[in-house]
């Protein structure tokens, strides 16, 4: 009978603890949402990079995935123009 107590002790606990991490996800990618992703929305429209229009229906993780995907989108952009202007530099024409 003790074994059985712990086991549903034991349980309810992993349960909780599940509970809790899945409801703080869903707070980070809230606050993605509301924060970071306006952001980036317009730093890939300041760099001309293609973006989708925003949709009120996707849920706060799909959210949080498309700042993700932005976010890559915009670090390729820069790495391509910081290469750019640094083969720019380099072409210097002779003195």
């Amino acid at each position: 009978m003790m074994l059985i107590l712990l086991a549903i002790g034991a349980f309810a606990a992993l349960a909780g603890a599940f509970l809790a991490g899945r409801a703080q996800a869903g707070a980070i990618a809230r606050q993605i949402r509301v924060h970071v992703l306006p952001y980036l929305r317009r730093r890939a429209a300041e760099a001309h990079l293609e973006v989708r229009p925003e949709d009120p229906r996707a849920s706060a993780t799909d959210a949080a995935g498309e700042a993700c995907q932005l976010a890559e989108k915009l670090t390729e952009h820069e790495r391509h123009e910081m290469a750019l202007s640094s083969t720019v530099q380099m072409q210097r024409p002779p003195q």
